[in-house]
């Protein structure tokens, strides 16, 4: 039987996967016709063919999990060759909140996986920025630069510098807005830490709602905007030193809501 050719590798572009692939010279004979077989339950199955020209098959399946292929082809005498080995996309998800993990199957049908480069992927302009580089198949995040939909990528390098690297799908995380409170203030005039302020993150979309109450249950402020502050008065009398509860709540667009509690101490 005609060999098999063993030079592919799969990719990841627009959430479907590509097949690229080179004939390797192991056969004389000129081939007339290349042909793609996908793995479906345990077996594989022819499920495109194109000319030599083109040298790329695209699966027009929307991704939603790794896929394997192998490639084969018919030469001039009409002998089709053996299957090749294996190669599989590079399926990227996550581990909520923080943690990329991906398959560890190689998507190159004759060198290994040297190693995996993790992308953020610019929502507006589609550029990468490289975050990290790793061995394995897992990455946890560091979040504090990110707010809203957050794009990462990763791409795996060949064995063979050669060998261009296959790309994963895209992965949206939808950052929250972080909201942190301090655990007190001064508000005595010295201009140190006078006022309660809030940082962190906040989306311009979501809605922030703050009510702080005394030790009666009275709700003596309300603060419906995160840039906003307290100067630590009531009625326009300031308010004695002590230990004030708030509630808050963050409404976002989409998606459900958060609500905490807590305390906050005011120093004289």
């Amino acid at each position: 039987m005609v060999p098999a050719s063993s030079n592919f590798f799969v990719t990841t572009k627009k959430n479907k996967n590509q097949v690229h692939f080179e004939d390797d010279g192991v056969w004389p004979l000129k081939k007339e016709k290349w042909f793609l077989y996908k793995l479906k339950e345990g077996n594989y199955y022819k499920i495109d063919s194109v000319q030599n020209a083109s040298m790329i098959f695209t699966d027009s399946t929307e991704v939603s999990k790794t896929e394997s292929y192998k490639i084969g082809f018919l030469d001039q005498c009409n002998s089709y060759s053996k299957l090749s080995d294996s190669a599989s996309s590079i399926y990227l998800d996550v581990s909520l909140p923080d943690e990329l993990k991906w398959t560890s199957a190689s998507p190159f049908s004759s060198q290994k996986v040297l190693n995996y480069e993790i992308f953020h992927m610019d929502d507006s302009s589609g550029m990468l920025s490289k975050l990290d580089e790793v061995s394995n198949n897992n990455y946890k995040l560091d979040l504090s630069p990110y707010l809203g939909l957050t794009n990462f990528v990763i791409k795996a390098v060949s064995s063979d510098i050669d060998q261009p690297a296959s790309t994963s799908n895209i992965q949206s995380l939808d950052i929250p807005s972080t909201i942190y409170i301090p655990t007190a203030f001064s508000p005595n005039g010295d201009g140190t830490n006078d006022v309660l302020k809030f940082t962190g993150k906040f989306k311009t979309k979501d809605k922030f709602v703050l009510k702080i109450y005394n030790r009666f249950g009275q709700q003596i402020k309300q603060i419906n905007n995160f840039s906003e502050t307290w100067d630590g008065r009531f009625d326009g009398k300031d308010l004695e030193s002590g230990h004030y509860l708030y509630t808050y709540s963050v409404i976002p667009e989409n998606g459900p809501s958060t609500h905490k509690s807590g305390e906050i101490t005011i120093l004289r």
